[in-house]
This record gives C-alpha cells, sequence and structure tokens, in this order.
C-alpha cells in the first residue's frame, strides 16, 4: 500500500478542483488494477502528470476511479521508445509465449538424447576432423561457397571492418557494459565514448536504454523482495551472464567463445544481431551446444534479438525459438562442412555472387 498512497493522495488533492482536467479521450491502451481497500461508488475521469522514480521521464496518466478499481493508461508519446520489448528482459507477451506455446512443444517433441551438448564425445555430435573453427564462421552465411573460412583459417587473412562491423561490435559492447555497470549498481555510469559520431549516438541509445531497463527492474525486484539482500535482489533483477566466456574445443570451435547473454533464471540464450539472415538461429544453437557440453544443462530456447537504428530511435525485435533437433544437425552440418574445408586446405573457390557485406570482398575481387 506504501506506493498507493502518494498517488490517492495526489487524486484527492485533484478531486477539489477536477474542472481544470481535461476529459479528452487519449487514444492508449488501456488496464486495470484492484488498488483501493474500499468502494467508490462513482465515476471519477481525470488525468494526471507523475514523476516516475525509477528513471523513466514524466508519464501522463488518464485514470478512472469505479468501484474500488483504478484503470490508468500511459500516453505513448512520454514514454522512452520501445518500453515493451527490452534487450534481454521479456515482456508479458513473450513470457506467456514461452510459457504456454514453446514449453509444451519442448515437453511434446524433447531433443534427442545423442543432439544434447554433453554427448560431445559420440556421434553425431563428436568432431569428424581436428579442427577448431570460430563460432562465427561456423554459422556465418556471407559466402555461400564458405571461401571465407579457407580465407581464414588456411590462408590466414584477415577480413577488412566495415562500419556495419564497427557499429555491432560497438551496440554489443555497449550492451554488456551497462548491464555490468547495473549490477554493480551504477546506474548513473556514462557509455564508452566513440570516434564516429554515428556509432556514439546509437550506442548512447542502447546504454541508456538497457540501464534504465536495468534499474527498473532492480527496483521493482528490491520492493517486492524486502528482506533479500542487495546481493539476492541483483542475480534474480538482472539475471544475465553477458559475454560469458567458454571452451568449445569438445566439439570442435575455438578455445574462447563468447555468448551475447544467457539468463540463468529462464535457461534462455541470447544473441544480439544487426542484420537478418536466416542462418541467424545458428549462433543460439552452436551457444547452446557448447553450454551443455560443459556444464552438462538442457538449452532448450534460443532468442535473437535483431537491433536497428532509425534517426535518433532504437527499434527492436526478438525471434523466440525452440532449439530443436533440426536446428541442431543443422549447426553440426555446417560446422563439419567448413572443417572439411580447412582441414583439406582445399580453396571452395568464389561464389556467382559476392556478398556486398562480406569482409574478404576486397580479396576476391
Amino acid at each position: 500500500m506504501s506506493n498507493i498512497l502518494p498517488l490517492f493522495y495526489d487524486l484527492i488533492t485533484l478531486l477539489q478542483n477536477p474542472a481544470e482536467f481535461t476529459s479528452k479521450k487519449p487514444s492508449i491502451n488501456h488496464i486495470s488494477h484492484s488498488l483501493l481497500p474500499f468502494t467508490l461508488h462513482f465515476l471519477i475521469p481525470m488525468s494526471i502528470i507523475i514523476t516516475n522514480k525509477i528513471g523513466i521521464p514524466k508519464l501522463f496518466w488518464r485514470l478512472n476511479l469505479y468501484n474500488g478499481l483504478i484503470s490508468y493508461t500511459v500516453k505513448k508519446k512520454y514514454l522512452p521508445k520501445n518500453t515493451g520489448i527490452m534487450v534481454y528482459f521479456l515482456n508479458d507477451v513473450e513470457h506467456k509465449y514461452i510459457v504456454m506455446n514453446l514449453r509444451p512443444k519442448i515437453r511434446a517433441n524433447p531433443v534427442p538424447e545423442e543432439l544434447r551438448g554433453w554427448n560431445w564425445h559420440s556421434p553425431p555430435l563428436k568432431p569428424y576432423y581436428d579442427v577448431k573453427l570460430p563460432m562465427y564462421l561456423v554459422c556465418s552465411s556471407y559466402c555461400k561457397t564458405a571461401r571465407d573460412v579457407y580465407l581464414t583459417m588456411v590462408e590466414g587473412k584477415k577480413g577488412e571492418e566495415d562500419f556495419n562491423i564497427s557499429l555491432g561490435k560497438a551496440v554489443h559492447e555497449a550492451i554488456a557494459g551497462a548491464i555490468r555497470e547495473a549490477k554493480k549498481l551504477n546506474f548513473d555510469a556514462e557509455p564508452p565514448e566513440q570516434e564516429n559520431e554515428t556509432i556514439q549516438c546509437a550506442v548512447n541509445l542502447v546504454w541508456d536504454y538497457t540501464i534504465s531497463a536495468c534499474k527498473s527492474s532492480f527496483l521493482k525486484a528490491k520492493a517486492e523482495q524486502p528482506y533479500a539482500s542487495e546481493e539476492d535482489v541483483i542475480a534474480t533483477s538482472i539475471p544475465f551472464l553477458v559475454e560469458h566466456r567458454m571452451d568449445g574445443t569438445l566439439l570442435g570451435c575455438s578455445g574462447i567463445i563468447a555468448v551475447d547473454c544467457y539468463d540463468y533464471l529462464r535457461n534462455i540464450v541470447f544473441d544480439v544481431k544487426l542484420s537478418s539472415s536466416k542462418n541467424m538461429r545458428l549462433y543460439t544453437t552452436g551457444y547452446a551446444l557448447v553450454i551443455e557440453s560443459l556444464y552438462e544443462i538442457p538449452v532448450d530456447i534460443g532468442c535473437t534479438v535483431s537491433v536497428s537504428f532509425k534517426k535518433d530511435r532504437l527499434a527492436l525485435s526478438k525471434d523466440i525459438y525452440y532449439i530443436d533437433a533440426n536446428l541442431r544437425n543443422w549447426w553440426i552440418e555446417e560446422r563439419d562442412k567448413k572443417a572439411e574445408i580447412v582441414y583439406n586446405q582445399v580453396d571452395p573457390g568464389k561464389p556467382d555472387e559476392c556478398n556486398p557485406k562480406c569482409m574478404f570482398r576486397s580479396i576476391c575481387l
């Protein structure tokens, strides 16, 4: 009730002069909560500005009081952009989709035991060639003939980083850095500086957005768990291992693999991308297999978070899916096909069409 009393005090103040508040109906979503300990037998429409204390700007609320219900709505123009979708936090719709859709599918059609990462020593997961590939080479689809694998692993060539690659690295570092600072409760931390102004703008958006989401989750958990230690609140409100380093050698991958994020409470592996491709689900599949090989716990759900920037706005979308047998077999096929190229040291040749985003485009052309 302590969170309701200040709101109720403001309402009583407003009731003394309701005429000054607009009755214009805003076009916003409607939510109801049974909050008051008594019953009101009349309807009072009104509007009120409330300052949120969790780092979110002032919000415009339209409230209706009727029979003990406070019905409130938030005008979207007062909200930070993308409030409904957070980078690694799940919103209500995503949570329901996992619980009511994915989890039943997983129970009804479980992953075959031979495709679990802890069976790395047996076919088909057992590496056929004594080759250690970076995860990005196993999962990438820039080159149709996989010549980028040959150039990197056999000839030792280094690709050219373009703007998109630099932006992607900066965004990944910003998200991981913001979460690390949030776990230290340093919510006033500043984003890292970038030389490129466009990249700096993108980093600022991602940093502020991630910090605000973490702060909101922490304060909510702190209020709900008043007797929990600060360490416990952090562990449950920000349950993410970011840029977690793992050894992928058991599965024929390199010794240093960094997973973008692993939610250890919900057992979900995340991957952030600034582009879209049919192969994007392979990354989380590979991370899930490595986690299973090391920690011997099943990882069944993956989520690819697509990040884009439109002028001064951050846009996010999520692809949440079951890391099923098909995805695992696909990953194994890609690993074995590319490992064979490296082992035999045979140039697969140039593709008919060169991907404009390929780091080795200048070498092939």
